[in-house]
């Protein structure tokens, strides 16, 4: 056997294969139509002639063809033999794995995917996105009654806000008795809020009889009840009744599992102040926003909050 060399740089043709460390077009074995084994005697005769097998060794072929890039780095370059293409592949993409951080997030959390890049560098933050773990419409029997609003916040009980707070409004299972704002005609200072009944009803029982807020008035009411053993119930502010009429849908369900009577197409007090003899009241046959006498007899439901 001869190793059939183009270069006269490539030798140590040996057992059918090449052996070849320098660059070359092409390096291997080729018979001379010999047989192997050798010519045998007859009658046994002589077995097919087996050529001699041409293996061509990776550190002999070239690429001749353009770099090739990867977002910008070359991966194989021109002229390189086929052993260091596969060396400078697997190095690039082992390189490119041991950079990428794995983020498992479980229990149906949503995730925020966000990359900065520096360079030829991308990296990719994932963070989870707080959810709630109460639907509006739920009943939770242990916050009294059924969640009929609820927001994120940055702290408990804070402003609407990108933050981890869960805030939740519960309606209570049913109405209180049919009751007037106030006994009697007062001006009654910070009780305008048109969103917070919670601070409404602080100031409406801190003004008391003097006031016309008196037992068996609206708010007085809603702050004396103890419903399903909570004591922190309030007369809701009108945005609040509105955000109870507009989850109607969901709440009225909510109502039914925790065994509550269903909101009636009655007028219901809000917390808040329209003037010396008027207050606000939600109309729930049609959710229209109207105010209202004091003296007037308007059903009452009160409100908690929580937050987790």
């Amino acid at each position: 056997m001869s190793c059939n060399n183009t270069n006269s740089t490539c030798s140590n043709c040996s057992n059918n294969y090449s052996s070849c460390n320098n660059k070359c077009t092409k390096c291997g074995c080729r018979d001379s139509f010999l047989t192997s084994p050798p010519p045998c005697p007859t009658p046994q005769g002589c077995p097919d002639p087996i050529p001699c097998q041409e293996v061509l060794s990776s550190d002999c072929i070239i690429y001749n063809g353009p770099d090739v890039l990867c977002n910008g780095d070359i991966v194989v370059y021109s002229d390189a033999t086929w052993t260091e293409i596969l060396e400078d592949i697997v190095a690039y993409f082992c390189n490119a794995l041991t950079n990428i951080s794995s983020t498992v997030v479980t229990g149906g959390t949503n995730i925020s995917v966000t990359s900065a890049t520096v360079g030829n560098v991308t990296t990719y933050t994932v963070s989870a996105i707080p959810t709630f773990t109460y639907e509006i419409g739920e009943y939770v029997a242990s916050e009294g009654g059924v969640i009929m609003h609820r927001w994120l916040s940055t702290i408990s009980g804070g402003t609407p806000a990108a933050g981890t707070s869960q805030n939740y409004i519960v309606v209570d299972l049913n109405d209180l008795t049919l009751a007037q704002w106030a006994s009697i005609d007062v001006d009654i200072s910070n009780v305008e809020s048109t969103y917070d009944g919670q601070f409404n009803t602080t100031n409406l029982i801190a003004a008391g009889a003097p006031a016309g807020i008196t037992v068996g008035t609206a708010a007085e009411l809603c702050d004396s009840s103890t419903a399903q053993g909570k004591t922190d119930w309030y007369l809701p502010a009108i945005d609040e009744l509105v955000k109870l009429h507009s989850n109607r849908w969901e709440v009225a369900q909510g109502l039914g599992v925790g065994g509550g009577i269903q909101l009636v197409f009655n007028n219901y007090w809000s917390s808040t102040e329209v003037n010396i003899s008027t207050a606000w009241i939600l109309a729930f046959s049609g959710g229209n926003q109207g105010s209202n006498g004091k003296a007037n007899s308007n059903s009452v439901r009160a409100v908690r909050r929580f937050s987790i």
